[in-house]
């Protein structure tokens, strides 16, 4: 992929993530509640038909998803420096501060939606799957270069 492309799509892949967040924080409690449980039922079908015991709750599909679109965000915020050719490990700032800023947002947007509240605990939760996402790329980064570095040159 050349660059102006990884630039287009991973900017593209960035707000399309933080619009996606946001508008499942616009949803109203018995909306959100919905989809949960429609997660939950699938994932606990899947499970029942790996032959497992055990069920999750519609509160971990929840809290799982917090981490999950938050980590997603982090990863592609952080390839987005990369894609602009910024020294990740230097700029890490960047993409730790706009996640913050978007789970703070996030949180702050359910205090006005039917049946929501906005949490501390799912902003500390969010900022978690945000650094589990930076910290993938960097480790990925660090690794392609170790790799590169043993590479006899011809």
């Amino acid at each position: 992929m050349n660059k102006k492309a990884f630039r287009i799509t991973t900017l593209s892949l960035s707000i399309l993530s933080i619009l996606f967040i946001f508008s499942n924080s616009l949803m109203n409690a018995n909306t959100s509640s919905s989809k949960s449980k429609g997660v939950r039922e699938l994932v606990n079908s899947i499970i029942n038909n790996l032959g497992l015991t055990f069920e999750i709750t519609e509160h971990f599909v929840r809290k799982a998803a917090h981490f999950i679109e938050f980590m997603l965000l982090g990863i592609f915020l952080t390839l987005l420096l990369v894609a602009f050719d910024l020294v990740v490990h230097k700029n890490i700032t960047i993409p730790l501060f706009i996640g913050l800023l978007v789970a703070v947002f996030d949180e702050y947007i359910q205090l006005h939606v039917d049946g929501r509240a906005g949490m501390v605990s799912d902003v500390v939760l969010d900022f978690l799957g945000l650094v589990t996402g930076v910290f993938f790329v960097l480790a990925i980064i660090i690794i392609k270069k170790k790799a590169s570095q043993r590479k006899p040159s011809h």
